[in-house]
């Protein structure tokens, strides 16, 4: 399904659109694992072991063609556990490069809706901001991800029940 345009994100329907990434790359030991939820969406949970540093686990879809450039941004459902979570989108095919990001906070067993402008994704490479790279372009966005970092081990769970593109502006 590589390069095929969508405009919308209908993702959440199928597990093998996403994959997991977490710190095992890097020497750590933190672990995750998707499976569909019970309402539709998809639920990323895991354990982070932060090791005396500092844990993560990520999921990420599969490298596609969202162009929102028609849209303003983005609005989340998610039922969370309490954790902060960064949502990442990538417009890049290949596995490194650029990750905009914004995080957002859940409340431990709340839905909420969460909407984002395209103007707070801020441009990152390993979670070190890039003050000098271009912003994102929403039309060019190939990949979307949820990141998860602690400094404490424990567990997580992320419900994403839906991802919606805005059409309006959001105050």
């Amino acid at each position: 399904m590589a390069n095929t345009v969508m405009h919308d994100l209908s993702i959440l329907q199928r597990l093998d659109q996403w994959r997991s990434i977490d710190d095992l790359a890097m020497g750590g030991s933190s672990r995750s694992r998707l499976s569909l939820s019970e309402t539709g969406g998809i639920v990323f949970a895991g354990t982070i072991c932060s090791d005396g540093g500092s844990g993560y686990a990520s999921i990420r879809s599969s490298t596609n063609l969202f162009d929102l450039h028609h849209s303003s941004g983005l609005t989340l459902k998610v039922k969370g556990d309490g954790r902060r979570y960064k949502l990442a989108l990538r417009c890049a095919s290949d596995f490194e490069g650029i990750s905009y990001r914004v995080g957002f906070q859940t409340g431990r067993g709340v839905e909420q809706m969460i909407r984002f402008n395209w103007n707070v994704f801020v441009p990152t490479y390993h979670d070190q901001v890039l003050a000098a790279a271009v912003p994102l372009d929403p039309s060019e966005i190939r990949s979307v991800g949820f990141v998860v970092v602690g400094k404490e081990s424990g567990s997580f769970h992320l419900e994403i029940l839906q991802i919606d593109v805005n059409t309006g502006r959001i105050p």
